[in-house]
């Protein structure tokens, strides 16, 4: 009987994660925005699209910088199960120099409720105004 029945809660459990809400990041790899070399001041927006692969619907709870040289905004209303919706990041691009930061993703998805996105990228000073011919 308890062979039975721990199958049973195997085959529920495989069952209910399969079809759960998924979050899925669609333009990242290794879920790192890569922002390259930008010149200092530079636009240091950049947008995430998000899509739920689940079948049911799947709500970003909160999404939260480790620093504050970073804001991030999110679709705030449920995703419909193969719905998409956007993590908005804005780095300030004030600093000199490389920078490596986290964003934590909490949500309800059952397999991985939390995740991280990492930023990356270079910050190099703007060229210097030439004064040729003069």
């Amino acid at each position: 009987m308890k062979k039975i029945v721990g199958s049973l809660a195997i085959i529920f459990a495989s069952t209910v994660s399969m079809n759960a809400q998924k979050l899925v990041y669609k333009n990242l790899k290794d879920a790192t925005v890569d922002y390259g070399t930008i010149t200092q001041n530079a636009d240091g927006n950049r947008t995430v699209q998000v899509k739920n692969t689940g079948d049911k619907p799947l709500i970003i709870s909160n999404v939260q910088p480790t620093c504050g040289c970073t804001i991030a905004d999110w679709t705030k209303k449920p995703i419909k199960p193969g719905g998409k919706g956007e993590i908005k990041i804005k780095y300030a691009t004030t600093n000199i120099g490389s920078f490596g930061k986290q964003i934590n993703i909490t949500s309800n998805d059952v397999s991985s409720p939390t995740s991280t996105i990492k930023i990356i990228g270079n910050v190099i000073a703007p060229p210097k105004a030439t004064t040729a011919g003069k």
